[in-house]
């Protein structure tokens, strides 16, 4: 059915079918279809079937599919009105679903189609367009190959959108058409109105594509399945079907009508009975978590039903991840960098993107191609286009996939930012107020910025106002927002701004209600209602009327949670991506989006690579997210944290802990940074390919290898590659791949940087890797003379060229080899990559050239061109312009502006500039025009030379030349002395330079002046500074210009300067060509004329005069416009301003009548001299105050002072206003003129005045006065003069100004103490003294304590250190009494008492330490020294072992590098405790250890040990070696000499350690111990111990051997048989003791038994030998085959030298007669008689001696005890003792009592009070190490916990490391290293405990990279004392020499004049590696300028070290050199005197 109004396609009749066909094919590829249609019935709920879209290639053709052909080739758009397959889908109907077909496939009707559905199932949207009063609209839009449905179900006139699918291809030549159908239920399908739009799309054509020849085809379709019949269809009801189911629906009504009523009347409403819905009947969300905890009762599925529940509304709840990401969205990006062919892009979710650069706007493309050919102005427009924090709106095009080089395939989403993409789904006339679009900047106008949106004749406008002064180059893209509430079409402009000025907190983010849904984009921000919490996020309801998501890391920051935002409560989101017109939707309610405005002015704050701290506000599995101090956060991801710490992230990173990061990448989207916390990305050396620096060691890891070269990856951020040539030092084919295998590291050099390939050039070359020689990187100078390691590249005629780092190349010529003696080719001498060692001969620094020599033949270089020329002068030139230091006089030759022409007597012609005729202030304009050619000039200096020499009239200089006090040279310049100088020039970075005569030049930084003031308008005022610092080898200097310190004259200097300026303004008065003003001087009484008013100012004209004048508002007495022109008044002249020709005069009536009663009188008839008067300002000049004087003599003009000093440039006068009321006192008279200056400046400067400053009593330097002595009080850091009063123990008493009392203690007397000195007798009393205070300290005597702590009398503790004085840092810190110390540090400290041999010192009056007896020498003889020369109030020089800050204690030492250690085989020094000498000798050792020396252990001669036992007195000191350790701190040491120096030359009787060294047969020496009846049991060594038996004795019979024989004798005794051999058989007791013999006949020895105690031969020596045969018979295993004649004959060697036989030698008492033997017997009786005499005797003597050493052990507590009585004894008197506490914990662990010695320390924490810290921290101590040696793991962390609690963390942690260390417990010493470097990391003792600590466990690696670690955690000031400190660990603590040599070079390279690191680097060169080396450095360092008292040190320790280590020819060489040294500088100081 055809109408006006309509086309029926089907009417409401079953089983119809209708089609309308378009007859033109369609030719445009992109276009829109816009179709009006209706769809009627009169069935309410069941209708069908439904109208078909089409645009296929056959039109026309009818069939099943609604109505038209099935495998048709096109599109189809289907508006399903019926479902024929509910189970097949879960969405409603009418359904709007497409499909898009080639002619292969069928259209399933019975499944709806859901089988090839265009897009998949979800593609497709519920559309309820049935019966609607209205025409329903429906747009099919086909645009860039993207195919959109929208509806317009409503007549709102906006499209919803319904579906969207991308990479849809339809040809061209193709017809629309519609069609419809019906089946058993019918419709009214009609056709109302059809539009078709071509569409302007600008796209790349892709080569050889036709779109007339394409098959219509789509990426994404559900998958084709085979058709299942239905049985019966859905659609095809037969009509008894159809009434049989409304009859069921009719019955099933009633029943629920019927259950109802019967509710209602057993539960009427109203009632108790409550049921809790499962579902609110106004929500359609399920109930909250507390309903459901009330329902526990309910059914599962009741309580399950919250996860069961589905939204009726469609939401997408995915972040945009690569994955969700599809061509056609819409994005928020900032641009991360640029990467060569365009930008990379940073999006929500971390999707990686690539902006090319012809994809970002259209202007942009026109603008490059008008720049072509121009890369810097191209690349300037790049650089200039977006900022990190710009927000962009990208639209995605694709995916892009890519291989890289080393096989990985890299994907990344291409993308456009081209307005014409991104807005392409927008209209111009569906723009809304806030609607949010992409421009593009097409052209700068009048008023604003054009802008291009994409739309054809459509542009955007924002104006500059809104732009907030950005500059929009043409070209940059941007996102904005619409202004207009509604655009017309016709206006062709819309009004934009950015959208940075919504993103603030005034914005709301409202938007109109009827906002369309079309218009959604990213960067659209609104206010959503929070409608529930949903997965850790919210579910918020939008304006337009659609639900998103927020999830948990796109809230407001990072620790916001989801449960505080309640239901109904509103929020602020931005969407960050979206499909158009779908319900793909992203949300961010991030502050760092929608308050972007006050966020991105300061970012970024922080740069890549940048180590920070942060402090942890979230944390999850994902990662953790750090706060900065700027407010700013950081993202950490898992893979970027701690290895150690991904196992368990909250525990390790809890909320609020500070932890150390390395920033690896920035967030320009959300204003944050991306940060690593792992270890190796913190040691990184450099972060990005910019800060690499060549030459460089690295660490790499290969990536993969090929043939000709290796890549490698660096800290798996950098790129690099080694070379085939650089792989090793010996000649490569190719490159060895088991060496470079993947994944394996290596160390590396640097050689250069490719930042054009972005990666590193390197070489794993081993000569070059670990070469001690510094890179060659650059071409300069200063590289002359000095040797390099490089590499041979090429061969060439005329030499080799040799190749370095930085692509620097040299040529080694033919003539240096053959100076080298190498006259073959170099071919055959070298090879292609071999490293050399050649010396820089030459360099041209013009064309980048180096010329080379070998080492041996390096000479000066014959020809050396530089860059720059030097320009040198004649002799006579240099004669005529060198500064003499004269005052000249001469004449004017010429008047410029800008100075003067001046020829000297000497007819030398130079130049006077303007600023130097005076020192006052903006007065050289006026006196140079004063001067005319020929006048005569008197008071010249020469300042400079040069072409035109500098001459200067300065009268501060001029003076300084004349009275002898300026320096000439640098070597003449004092620290402290005060300079006179002029401002030369400024420089904003470094302060002030001032010049002085003679080519000398300081800096004065800026910082140093406490006043703000215009710098340049200083320059060349005169100025008088006190010099700070010298450096007269580099010659500059450094001063101070603070007014305050360079004070020296009191207010003499601001007179002074008054009467130079008013002469200087009479010499202008007098020359002045101005007649006018030449009449007129100050206080003259005149009348004036107004002849101009202005606002404050009156011009004026003197009555009878041309002179005019001027009155400023504070010189009337009305407003300016009060007085009439033409009025005259009287008037009083205040200033003659003969530059501006102007008089400044006062009208106020009370001024002018004061003038005139002083008028004609004179100033000395008024007031006198001193005399006080109030005064009054009335002008205030640069150089001048000028008051007038009240009260007596009022009326009286005077002049005050406007400048205090020469530095004063302004300070002065702005203290004083005018009209302000002072009182002032009169200093001078003279010229009628009356000069006053304030009373308080009198009080305050007037005694600042000193011709000269003595120091110490004994040196005069005349450095003026810097004393600052106040009338009112002394205050800290303040200079003063002293005078001696006394002393006082360690104290210098003074009287400070005459009226305060001073202490200086011994220590800050004098900066070098010489050792040993008693200072305080240097300063005798009345000795005057200049002093700086310290602090100041109440006094505490006895008659001030009633009195109030403020009123008492304070005592002012100062110091006369010269360093100090004049230190430029008057810190505390640095001033103060030293508070930090470190170990190694020398130090000066009082010595005050010595108790049991340790000293007790005083460092200062705060820090007290302690000299272990132990710790006074290195060796016995030193201790020994020490102890004799050690005297109290000595001061004596120390080095620091130990530091207690908690306790302000160190212990200390006279030599550095002290050990507390005992080592085996390291020989140590002990202390005597007490001698037996029948067994041994006791020792205590270093660190509380003890030991003992056996007898056999004495000596090497056991004839000896009798002496040596004799000189063992008891505490006396001896050298000892330990051997061996018994634990519990008791060692085994050795006396001899070949064991303690190693000496043995002269060993009689060796060491016997063990048994194996002992075979039958042996002969030695050993000491008795035992007596027995039987047996002598004696000593061999330690624990070697035999037995003689009495038959092996002797051949004598004696009656007890106890009596003929004491222990300790000395025996020769013979080993019978070796432990563990025949015990058994021999009887032998059971401690395994050896068999011995003393016979002859085994010893070769006479008979040892005393002759006294033979009775009687037992038997001779045959006898001897068959008992000896007999018992070898009996035993197995000795050999009874020799003859007895041969046993009989052998001889047992003594120390392994053969005895020959003695025949004639008795061997027993054969001859002894019966008389002879009963003679001896009888003499034997007497002697044993006697002997129980004398024993009877000595019993009493010992038990008396006994008695008394009782009795004096009792009386001593810290001696004798061995009881728990005798140490609850000692405790009871002394119970605040650490020792002795720590003695009884030690008593109770010799037990193998852990628990009581535990219990001890609990013990001793509870009874020693708390204000003795250093006893209780000992005590901690002690149980620190009890449990590391006795405890477990467990209870050492516990008792740590507990020392933490109580005491400094620091100090704790420091000694429980020495613990760790010395226990050998790596892994706890590592943690324990970790939190001290995590917790201290701003304490230098930190950084070298810790690398100290490294390096005594032996990793050195660890060790360096802490020492790289602490530079970026110390402040720069420290680096040099940091690297010092490295460096010597590198030699003392087994590390590596040559690189602790490098360390050094690199410090003297920097500070060549730090000569205490000279010092020590000769000294740990002689000791560590050879005296040669030292002897280098030595000649290096003399080779400097510098002062002949430095100098002289150095040969002093030349001398000293060629004395220990060189020879007697060394040592005269250097006396030599010494010797012209001082003749030399003698002759050149006697040149220099005048």
């Amino acid at each position: 059915m055809v109408t006006n109004e309509m086309i029926r396609l089907t009417s409401d009749d079953p089983s119809r079918q209708g089609q309308l066909w378009n007859t033109v094919p369609v030719m445009v590829r992109d276009w829109e279809l816009e179709v009006a249609f209706a769809v009627r019935g009169k069935t309410g709920t069941l209708y069908g079937d439904g109208i078909a879209i089409w645009y296929t290639k056959d039109p026309g053709q009818p069939g099943p599919v609604f109505g038209s052909k099935d495998f048709f080739k096109g599109l189809a758009v289907f508006l399903d009105t019926y479902t024929n397959h509910p189970e097949a889908h879960n969405h409603a109907h009418p359904y709007v679903s497409a499909m898009v077909n080639n002619g292969s496939l069928h259209y399933d009707h019975d499944r709806d189609g859901t089988h090839t559905q265009l897009g998949g199932h979800e593609k497709g949207c519920t559309s309820y367009f049935r019966n609607k009063d209205y025409p329903t609209r429906i747009l099919v839009r086909y645009v860039g190959e993207i195919l959109s449905v929208y509806t317009d179900v409503k007549n709102e006139g906006i499209w919803d959108h319904c579906f969207t699918v991308p990479n849809v291809i339809l040809p061209l030549n193709y017809h629309f058409g519609f069609s419809a159908a019906t089946g058993d239920l019918s419709d009214n399908h009609d056709i109302i109105g059809v539009r078709m739009y071509e569409i302007e799309y600008h796209r790349a054509e892709r080569e050889n594509y036709d779109a007339n020849k394409v098959e219509p085809n789509a990426e994404k379709v559900s998958a084709p399945r085979d058709h299942i019949d239905d049985n019966p269809p859905p659609s095809r009801l037969s009509k008894l079907r159809t009434g049989f189911l409304f009859v069921m629906a009719l019955v099933i009504v009633a029943v629920v009508i019927v259950i109802g009523l019967n509710m209602e009347r057993s539960f009427p409403r109203g009632g108790k009975l409550i049921v809790n819905p499962l579902h609110e009947p106004s929500s359609p969300f399920p109930p909250s978590a507390k309903n459901k905890r009330d329902r526990r009762k309910a059914t599962n599925s009741a309580a399950s039903e919250e996860d069961d529940f589905q939204l009726d509304e469609v939401f997408w709840a995915q972040n945009l991840t690569n994955s969700t990401c599809e061509t056609g969205m819409l994005s928020i990006a900032s641009i991360q960098n640029f990467i060569g062919t365009g930008f990379s892009v940073q999006m929500p979710g971390k999707v990686r993107a690539v902006l090319p650069i012809c994809s970002i706007s259209g202007p942009l493309a026109t603008t490059a191609q008008s720049v072509d050919g121009i890369d810097n102005e191209g690349t300037s427009i790049l650089d200039n286009l977006f900022k990190p924090s710009d927000l962009i709106c990208v639209k995605i095009t694709g995916k892009v996939q890519c291989t890289l080089p080393s096989g990985k395939i890299d994907s990344h989403w291409s993308v456009s930012s081209d307005p014409v993409l991104v807005n392409g789904h927008l209209t111009p006339g569906a723009l809304r107020h806030r609607a949010v679009i992409a421009a593009a900047v097409r052209s700068n106008e009048e008023k604003g910025y054009l802008l291009d949106l994409g739309f054809k004749d459509v542009l955007g406008f924002m104006p500059f106002d809104v732009c907030d002064g950005e500059s929009l180059p043409v070209g940059k893209v941007l996102i904005c927002s619409v202004v207009d509430e509604s655009f017309e079409e016709a206006k062709r402009v819309i009004s934009l701004r950015p959208l940075r000025q919504l993103l603030s907190e005034n914005d709301n983010n409202e938007l109109q209600v009827d906002f369309p849904l079309m218009l959604v984009m990213p960067g659209l921000t609104a206010k959503a209602t929070v409608l529930r919490t949903w997965k850790s996020g919210l579910l918020v309801h939008l304006p337009f009327n659609q639900i998103g998501y927020v999830s948990q890391s796109h809230l407001r920051h990072p620790s916001d949670n989801a449960a505080k935002h309640k239901s109904g409560s509103l929020i602020d989101v931005m969407v960050t991506f979206c499909m158009p017109q779908s319900t793909i939707l992203g949300l961010s309610a991030r502050d760092t989006l929608l308050r972007r405005a006050s966020l991105d002015t300061t970012y970024p704050s922080l740069c890549k690579g940048q180590i920070c701290y942060g402090k942890v506000c979230f944390s999850d599995k994902t990662g953790v997210t750090f706060k900065m101090e700027d407010q700013s956060y950081v993202q950490c991801s898992t893979k970027r944290l701690r290895q150690k710490y991904m196992d368990n992230i909250a525990k390790h990173y809890k909320i609020g802990s500070r932890h150390k990061m390395r920033i690896v990448g920035l967030s320009g989207l959300y204003l944050s940074y991306f940060a690593s916390c792992r270890l190796e990305a913190l040691k990184q050396p450099f972060s990005t390919l910019e800060e690499a620096v060549a030459g460089s060691l690295v660490k790499c890891t290969v990536a993969y290898a090929t043939e000709e070269q290796v890549y490698v990856k660096l800290y798996k951020t950098f790129n690099g590659v080694i070379r085939k040539i650089h792989c090793s030092d010996a000649p490569n084919v190719f490159v060895n791949r088991n060496k470079f295998a993947i994944g394996s590291k290596h160390t590396v050099r640097v050689l250069a940087v490719d930042l054009e390939a972005r990666r590193l050039l390197l070489t794993a070359k081993k000569s070059l890797v670990h070469s001690e020689l510094p890179p060659l990187v650059e071409c300069s100078v200063k590289i002359i003379g000095q040797t390099f390691d490089g590499y041979v590249t090429k061969f060439f005629p005329s030499g080799i060229l040799v190749a370095f780092y930085n692509n620097l190349c040299g040529l080694l010529p033919k003539s240096a080899l053959i100076d080298a003696n190498i006259s073959e080719l170099p071919e055959q001498v070298y090879y292609i990559g071999e490293v050399i060692r050649v010396v820089v001969d030459g360099v041209n620094v013009s064309k980048n050239r180096i010329r080379l020599v070998l080492p041996n033949t390096a000479t000066e270089s014959k020809s050396l061109t530089t860059e720059h020329v030097k320009v040198e002068c004649s002799p006579m030139a240099k004669q005529r312009c060198k500064p003499d230091f004269r005052v000249h006089t001469g004449e004017v030759v010429a008047v410029e502006p800008s100075g003067l022409q001046v020829r000297l007597e000497n007819n030398f012609v130079g130049y006077v500039p303007k600023e130097h005729l005076t020192d006052s202030l903006f007065i050289s304009d006026q006196l140079v025009s004063q001067y005319k050619p020929g006048d005569c000039l008197k008071g010249l200096v020469i300042v400079k030379v040069g072409p035109t020499p500098l001459f200067t009239m300065k009268p501060v200089i001029v003076q300084a030349v004349a009275l002898g006090i300026a320096p000439k040279t640098f070597s003449d310049v004092d620290v402290g002395s005060l300079a006179y100088g002029y401002i030369a020039r400024y420089n904003q970075s470094h302060g002030f330079f001032v010049d002085f005569p003679g080519h000398m030049s300081a800096i004065c930084a800026s910082g140093s002046l406490r006043y703000k003031f215009d710098p340049e308008s200083v320059l060349g005022v005169s100025v008088v500074g006190r010099i700070q610092k010298i450096d007269s080898v580099r010659k500059n200097m450094s001063i101070n210009m603070d007014i305050v310190n360079s004070l020296t004259e009191g207010l003499e200097t601001s007179f002074k300067l008054l009467r130079q300026y008013l002469a200087e303004l009479d010499v202008i008065r007098q020359r002045s060509d101005i007649v006018c003003l030449s009449d007129f001087h100050i206080g003259q009484i005149c009348n004036v004329r107004v002849i101009a008013s202005f606002e404050r100012t009156l011009q004026c004209v003197v009555v009878n005069s041309s002179a005019r004048a001027v009155v400023i508002a504070h010189h009337m007495e009305r407003v300016a416009d009060a007085y009439e022109i033409g009025s005259e008044h009287p008037a009083v002249i205040l200033f003659v301003d003969y530059e501006n020709q102007v008089l400044e005069v006062a009208i106020r009536g009370k001024v002018v009548r004061k003038c005139q009663r002083m008028s004609g009188k004179l100033a000395a008839d008024i007031v006198r001299l001193k005399q006080e008067l109030n005064a009054q300002v009335v002008l205030i000049k640069s150089n001048l105050i000028l008051v007038l004087i009240s009260g007596h003599g009022s009326g009286l003009m005077c002049y005050m002072p406007a400048r205090l000093h020469y530095n004063d440039f302004g300070v002065e006068a702005s203290k004083y206003r005018i009209g302000q009321t002072l009182k002032v006192y009169v200093e001078d008279l003279s010229d009628n003129r009356v000069l006053v200056a304030p009373v308080l400046n009198r009080l305050v400067y007037g005694k600042m005045k000193s011709d000269t400053l003595v120091l110490h009593g004994d040196t005069a330097v005349p450095l003026g006065a810097i004393l600052k002595e106040k009338s009112i009080s002394l205050s800290p850091l303040g200079l003063y003069n002293a005078i001696v009063t006394g002393t006082d123990g360690y104290y210098l008493k003074l009287l400070i100004a005459g009226r305060h009392q001073g202490r200086v203690f011994i220590t800050e007397l004098k900066d070098n103490v010489p050792d040993g000195s008693h200072l305080l007798d240097t300063f005798p009393e009345g000795t005057l003294v200049t002093v700086k205070v310290i602090h100041l300290k109440p006094f505490q005597g006895k008659s001030l304590r009633k009195i109030g702590r403020s009123k008492r009398t304070k005592i002012a503790f100062c110091t006369l250190k010269e360093s100090k004085i004049f230190a430029r840092n008057n810190a505390k810190s640095a001033i103060g009494y030293q508070e930090k110390f470190s170990k190694g540090e020398l130090v000066t400290a009082v010595l005050s008492e010595s108790r049991n041999g340790n000293w007790h010192v005083q460092v200062n009056p705060i820090w007290k330490g302690t000299v272990d007896k132990f710790h006074l020498g290195r060796c016995a003889s030193e201790i020994r020294t020490a102890l004799d020369n050690f005297k109290s109030g000595q001061l004596r020089h120390f080095y620091v072992t130990g530091v207690q800050p908690k306790d302000h204690h160190v212990t200390l030492s006279t030599y550095e590098n002290c050990t507390s250690i005992v080592q085996i085989g390291i020989p140590t020094v002990a202390e005597v405790v007490s001698v037996k000498t029948t067994a041994s000798a006791r020792f205590n050792l270093i660190a509380g250890c003890s030991g003992v020396a056996y007898l056999t252990d004495m000596t090497d001669d056991y004839e000896k040990v009798a002496d040596v036992l004799q000189l063992l007195k008891k505490n006396k000191f001896v050298d000892v070696c330990p051997v061996l350790c018994k634990g519990n701190k008791k060692w085994v040491v050795s006396l001899r000499e070949s064991v303690c120096c190693n000496d043995k030359a002269l060993v009689k009787d060796p060491v016997i350690s063990s048994t194996s060294a002992l075979c039958p047969g042996t002969v030695c020496r050993g000491f008795i111990r035992d007596v027995t009846s039987t047996q002598l049991h004696v000593a061999l060594g330690y624990n070697i111990f035999g037995f003689v038996t009495l038959e092996r004795t002797s051949v004598y019979r004696t009656e007890s051997l106890s009596k003929a024989f004491q222990p300790g004798s000395l025996v020769t005794v013979a080993v019978m048989q070796t432990s563990g051999v025949g015990l058994k058989s021999l009887d032998v007791e059971k401690n395994s003791m050896i068999p011995l013999s003393m016979l002859r006949i085994d010893t070769g020895v006479d008979d040892q038994l005393p002759e006294s105690f033979r009775c009687k031969q037992m038997h001779n020596e045959d006898q001897c030998q068959d008992a000896y045969e007999q018992l070898a018979e009996n035993c197995s295993w000795f050999s009874v085959s020799h003859s007895c004649s041969h046993k009989r004959m052998r001889r047992v060697s003594l120390l392994g030298e053969p005895n020959s036989p003695d025949d004639g030698r008795n061997t027993g008492m054969q001859e002894g007669s019966a008389d002879c033997v009963t003679t001896g017997a009888t003499a034997q009786q007497d002697m044993l008689h006697s002997r129980e005499r004398e024993n009877v005797s000595g019993n009493d003597v010992l038990e008396e001696q006994q008695i008394l050493q009782r009795e004096l052990m009792l009386l001593d507590p810290d001696k004798g005890l061995q009881s728990t009585q005798d140490f609850d004894r000692a405790l009871f008197a002394s119970p605040n003792s650490s020792a002795l506490w720590t003695r009884y914990m030690a008593y109770f662990l010799e037990l193998n009592d852990v628990d009581k010695a535990r219990a001890v320390g609990r013990k001793a924490l509870k009874t020693i009070l708390a204000k003795n810290e250093t006893e209780r921290f000992n005590i901690w101590l002690a149980l620190l190490n009890l449990e590391n040696e006795f405890g477990s793991q467990d209870s050492m962390d516990k008792i740590v916990a507990e020392a933490l609690e109580v005491n400094d963390h620091f100090l704790l942690y420091s000694h429980l490391l020495k613990i760790y260390q010395k226990s050998h417990k790596v892994q706890q010493g590592d943690l324990l290293v970790t939190e001290l470097l995590n917790k201290f990391r701003s304490e230098y003792e930190c950084w070298i405990m810790a690398c100290q600590y490294y390096m005594m466990t032996g990793r050195t690696e660890l060790a360096r990279n802490t020492m790289e670690r602490s530079f970026k955690s110390m402040p720069k000031s420290v680096h040099i004392d940091l690297t010092s400190r490295f460096a010597q660990m590198e030699f003392k603590c087994s590390g590596d020499p040559d690189r602790g040599c490098t360390l050094f070079e690199k410090i003297l390279d920097e500070k060549p004049k730090r000569y205490d690191i000279w010092h020590v680097y000769i000294d740990l060169n002689a000791k560590y590696r050879s005296m040669e080396e030292a002897r280098l450095i030595i000649e290096r360092v003399i080779s400097l300028k510098m002062s002949a008292h430095k100098m002289r040190s150095f040969y002093k320790k030349w001398l000293e070290l060629e004395t220990r280590y060189g020879s007697k020819n060394d040592v005269e060489k250097v006396k030599l050199k010494a010797a012209h040294f001082v003749n030399h500088a003698s002759l050149a100081e006697w040149k220099r005197s005048p």
